[in-house]
């Protein structure tokens, strides 16, 4: 018999999705392995992408022909180059079907590896060039890669021999060239500036390996590493007080796939991230410690001024309840109302591949079907909610129709609107450095 928390896991999950989805198609789209996707670094030499990606032609190629070795970019995501294994490519040792990345000449790493679904974000994001970001739980540095891909686009782009020619057609490898709007937008003496946070002295060592394997030397001065602990009532410094233009929080939670899989794996990981072994308490104070990282964020926010837009908030997490997710969004959006309004962008405006509206944001489930949602089709409410068909299945739904095997993940966007009353936050004058810096360990 499982565990006691492992049987309150599936029971609440049973209440929340409804026991026919639950136990017959998520449950087990759960246990499967993610697809992961290797996200290419913009600031490594084009050609030592290429390179690292067949340095085992035994193991990662056509047996036949090994310069067949095809990686095309994935269909889920937009704004990034994120690749997977074009159709019929081997894999490697251990079923892994990435070498494992190496560096080019002057140290940079090539890619990183990550799951598909934690790349939305970014996209959500919606960052431009020269833009102030703040990451607010940053480690292992994963997303922080990819928020520097889109503030500074690569030295390496449009040099000459810089990689193959555009295109993952069928012949070919896939293409590492930019185009010309990444050629465009390069400019090594671009203004940004991004502030990773990780209170975790451990953690914050591993982000920063991530930083210099990833990050260019001529960036890194706009790179910064705190460790406040932003769960702390009114942690955060006012230097940072309505700073950024994008913060992104991607926050820690009950992890729920890793829950889920547990039982058939030698993993201890059936848990609320810090609060013990998985449980509707632990769940609940999870949900407090992200309501209060999102406040925080809220905070940190830039204010609308002269016509500019407010800066915005994403809120992520891997979690499936609708207690960490849209809860969450909804004890936000009220207690920040008075000091610091925000409002929720409208998730249907993300122009997601994969994954369904919620209250709040978007959720994407293992399970759900492999194709872009469209108007008029139902969104995830839970069973709580009473958004399933007769069957127990969300309509729409075939109870064997395959998922799409990515996620959970929650994504929710917040952007700041003028206080009552017109009045605009004071806007800092700068970063001040390690003002009121905290270190929780």
């Amino acid at each position: 018999m499982p565990p006691k928390h492992y049987r309150q896991f599936l029971d609440y999950h049973d209440n929340e999705y409804g026991p026919q989805r639950w136990r017959t198609r998520l449950l087990p789209a759960l246990k499967r392995t993610p697809e992961h996707v290797a996200m290419v670094n913009w600031h490594a030499d084009p050609a030592a992408v290429c390179a690292a990606l067949r340095r085992s032609p035994e193991s990662y190629a056509d047996a036949e022909d090994p310069e067949k070795l095809l990686f095309v970019q994935s269909p889920y995501i937009g704004s990034l180059c994120a690749l997977v294994p074009a159709s019929g490519s081997a894999p490697g040792a251990g079923g892994d079907p990435f070498p494992p990345p190496m560096a080019d000449r002057a140290g940079q790493a090539t890619y990183y590896i990550l799951n598909v679904a934690s790349l939305l974000c970014i996209d959500a994001l919606d960052i431009r060039p020269g833009q102030k970001v703040l990451d607010l739980c940053a480690a292992p540095g994963g997303k922080s890669v990819a928020i520097a891909q889109r503030l500074w686009r690569s030295h390496h782009a449009g040099e000459a021999g810089a990689g193959p020619e555009a295109g993952p057609g069928p012949a070919g490898p896939v293409c590492f060239d930019l185009g010309a709007e990444a050629r465009d937008a390069i400019d090594a003496d671009a203004d940004g500036l991004l502030v990773l946070n990780e209170p975790a002295a451990p953690r914050r060592a591993r982000l920063e390996r991530t930083v210099e394997a990833f990050m260019p030397r001529q960036y890194r001065a706009s790179v910064r590493v705190l460790s406040l602990n932003a769960t702390r009532t009114e942690s955060l410094p006012p230097a940072h007080h309505g700073l950024y233009d994008r913060v992104l929080v991607d926050a820690p939670c009950s992890t729920d796939r890793h829950v889920a899989r547990a039982p058939d794996t030698a993993s201890p990981a059936v848990s609320n991230s810090a609060a013990g072994p998985w449980s509707p308490s632990g769940m609940a104070q999870t949900a407090g410690r992200q309501l209060s990282l999102v406040l925080a964020a809220i905070a940190a926010a830039r204010a609308p001024e002269d016509g500019l837009p407010g800066g915005r908030v994403v809120y992520s997490t891997c979690a499936l309840s609708v207690r960490e997710n849209d809860w969450v969004v909804a004890q936000a959006l009220q207690q920040s109302r008075s000091r610091h309004p925000v409002r929720p962008v409208d998730p249907r405006t993300f122009g997601f591949r994969i994954g369904r509206p919620t209250r709040f944001g978007w959720l994407i489930l293992p399970d759900q079907p492999a194709t872009a949602w469209q108007p008029g089709q139902p969104g995830e409410r839970g069973a709580t909610e009473g958004h399933v068909s007769g069957d127990g299945l969300p309509p729409g739904m075939a109870p064997n129709a395959p998922g799409h095997n990515q996620g959970p993940i929650f994504i929710a966007v917040l952007e700041r609107i003028p206080s009552p009353g017109g009045a605009a936050s004071s806007k800092p004058s700068g970063l001040v450095a390690d003002e009121g810096d905290s270190d929780s360990d």
